[in-house]
């Protein structure tokens, strides 16, 4: 026989290679006792993981926003008052950091089912909350306030207009009456401002 009739196409080489060990883990795999026990620590090692990183992300999301809230501007009396505009801010901050590090030191034995999750409505709530903030200066407190309550309450379900109506002006309105008696500015917005003039 000539040498070249048993030379192999580097292809069908590579092909022989892989089908010889596909059947060696095959075979291995068969032997294995606790093949399911090293698949399903694998499963929790990859769900910690995860878990881990959604609470790094929560971390640094908490820093950041008890860092921010230092910038938040406080007039000359509230400066050394221990309740003024930043210690609200700082508070849910801290409560962030207070969930997330246990999330991170030891996560939970549950996998979270990311795939299964609603993201929609949460998605909608956050992109209602920047809309809030963008159009607070613009419109004022009570408008806004009322608005972003009713799209809230909306997004969570409810259909009933004259519960809406009386529960977000309801509120935004007491509210505001409570900061104006205790002497707290709330902004009435830009196109009130320009009608004062």
């Amino acid at each position: 026989m000539s040498p070249e009739r048993h030379k192999m196409s580097p292809e069908r080489h590579k092909m022989t290679a892989l089908s010889a060990l596909r059947k060696l883990l095959g075979r291995l795999q068969l032997r294995l006792p606790y093949r399911d026990f090293l698949a399903d620590l694998g499963r929790r090692f990859s769900d910690s993981w995860q878990q881990r990183l959604l609470a790094v992300a929560m971390l640094g999301l908490f820093l950041g926003y008890g860092y921010y809230s230092q910038d938040i501007y406080l007039d000359l009396w509230a400066q050394e008052e221990a309740l003024n505009a930043r210690a609200f801010p700082q508070l849910i901050a801290l409560c962030g950091l207070v969930v997330s590090l246990p999330l991170l030191i030891k996560p939970s034995k549950e996998a979270i089912a990311f795939k299964a999750l609603r993201w929609k409505q949460p998605l909608a709530l956050v992109a209602l909350m920047f809309a809030y903030a963008a159009l607070l200066e613009v419109l004022g407190f009570i408008p806004t306030t009322a608005s972003f309550l009713a799209g809230g309450a909306l997004l969570l379900g409810e259909r009933k207009v004259s519960r809406l109506l009386l529960v977000c002006l309801g509120l935004t309105i007491s509210f505001y009456l409570l900061m104006s008696a205790l002497d707290i500015r709330l902004t009435p917005g830009g196109w009130w401002e320009g009608l004062a003039r």
